[in-house]
């Protein structure tokens, strides 16, 4: 549940922040606030600073992700990936 809330949350802001400033912004404001999103996640497991710098690996995804969903204009395949991209990183894990 708590993926699909982000994915509804990204769907949100990027079209309120769309129609308030223009599409390159939004991609790259969306994507920032995204990675920020996980933060409380890193400080509660007690990560580092090395360990919070992989955020901007998350930024950069979050770019390119947001852009090819603004050129293709089709959302649904965004909810299955971000799902399963969340998901790995439980596998191997115990």
């Amino acid at each position: 549940m708590q993926v699909f809330m982000e994915d509804i949350t990204i769907a949100l802001l990027f079209v309120r922040l769309s129609a308030w400033i223009n599409r390159k912004w939004t991609i790259i404001l969306v994507a920032i606030l995204f990675a920020c999103g996980h933060i409380p996640s890193f400080v509660a497991g007690g990560a580092t600073l090395i360990e919070l710098s992989s955020l901007l690996i998350d930024t950069c995804i979050g770019i390119l992700i947001l852009t090819v969903i603004s050129k293709s204009k089709d959302v649904w395949w965004f909810f299955m990936v971000h799902y399963a991209l969340d998901m790995s990183q439980f596998v191997g894990s115990t």
